[in-house]
């Protein structure tokens, strides 16, 4: 029982699974929205668009949040001893 616990305790700390329900929110709040634009091609673009970039956008994010990177690359601008 106390690994399950400590597993529990993991996933709930861990920022991909906030990250997640982040997406999942701004889902819910994309869809909300789509329905209150006038019928047509308005609500289809926000409830299709906004959907692709919440997935877009918390894939990145994940990605970003577990792949390790050397402190020598990090950053937008080489370091003096790249070049």
């Amino acid at each position: 029982m106390k690994k399950l616990i400590a597993r529990i305790r993991v996933l709930l700390t861990a920022a991909p699974t906030w990250l997640a329900a982040a997406g999942a929110g701004v889902e819910v709040v994309v869809q909300e929205v789509a329905d209150e634009l006038p019928h047509g091609w308005q609500d289809d673009w926000l409830r299709w668009g906004g959907g692709v970039l919440v997935v877009i956008g918390v894939a990145q994010r994940i990605v970003r949040r577990v792949t390790p990177v050397p402190p020598a690359q990090r950053g937008l601008l080489p370091t003096s001893d790249e070049g």
